[in-house]
C-alpha cells in the first residue's frame, strides 16, 4: 500500500528528510505513511483493543544511520504510529524494530541504479530478526498483526527480503505500507487516514 507516487514533490520531500535531515517535512511524510498504513489495520478488532499491531520498519544500514545521526525511516514510522493512535485511541499500535542487517550490512551495496534481479541478489539473505526484540514481542503479545513499513518501494526486493526474515521465525506480515512507490497505481492508493471507529 503506497500513499503516492515517487515523483516530485513527494520525492523531493523524501530526499530532503532522508539525506539532508530536513525536519520540517517529517510531519507531512508521517501523515502519508499513516494513511498508507491505516487501511491495513485489522478492523474492527484493533478498535476493540484486540490484537496488537506491530509496525516493523525496514532497517537502515548502520553506517548510514551513523552518518546521518538518526534513522529517518524510524522517525517516520514513529510519527505514523502516533497519528494512528490519535485516530484510534483504543488501538494497541507499537513500533517493533525487529529487523537488522546481517554483518552490519557489509555485504549489501546501494540499491540505486540496480535492476529488479540485481536488487534481489544484493539483498538475498541480508536481513535477520533481532532475538531480544523478538523475545520481548512474544512475551508481551500472544498474537500480533505485523505490518512492514518503508519509505519507498521500487521493485519490492527489500520488502520481500524483510517478509522472508520475519516468516523464518514464525511471524507472518499481513501487509506492507510505504510513503511512495516507483510504480504507483491509483487503485493502490491509501486515500485518507481512517476516522476513529466507534466501539461498544
Amino acid at each position: 500500500m503506497a500513499a503516492g507516487a515517487y515523483a516530485d514533490p513527494l520525492r523531493a520531500a523524501l530526499i530532503a528528510h532522508k539525506e539532508r535531515g530536513i525536519a520540517a517535512v517529517r510531519s507531512t511524510l508521517s501523515l502519508h505513511l499513516a494513511t498508507a498504513t491505516g487501511p491495513l489495520l485489522p478492523w474492527p478488532a484493533v478498535a476493540r483493543r484486540g490484537d496488537a499491531v506491530l509496525l516493523v520498519p525496514v532497517p537502515s544500514r548502520p553506517t548510514a544511520t551513523l552518518r546521518r545521526g538518526e534513522d529517518p525511516l524510524r522517525l517516520l514510522v514513529t510519527g505514523a504510529r502516533d497519528l494512528l493512535r490519535d485516530a484510534v485511541p483504543t488501538a494497541s499500535i507499537e513500533v517493533a524494530p525487529l529487523l537488522r542487517l546481517r554483518g552490519a550490512g557489509a555485504g549489501v551495496r546501494d540499491q540505486a541504479g540496480r535492476g529488479r534481479a540485481a536488487r534481489a541478489r544484493n539483498l538475498a539473505g541480508a536481513l535477520a530478526v533481532r532475538p531480544t526484540v523478538l523475545d520481548r514481542v512474544r512475551r508481551r503479545h500472544g498474537h500480533a498483526h505485523v505490518l512492514l513499513l518503508d519509505d519507498v518501494v521500487t521493485t519490492g526486493a527489500t520488502l520481500r527480503e524483510a517478509d522472508r526474515a520475519l516468516r523464518a521465525v514464525g511471524l507472518r506480515p499481513a501487509g506492507a505500507a510505504v510513503v511512495a512507490a516507483a510504480q504507483f497505481h491509483t487503485t493502490s492508493s491509501a486515500g485518507t487516514l481512517p476516522p476513529p471507529r466507534a466501539t461498544h
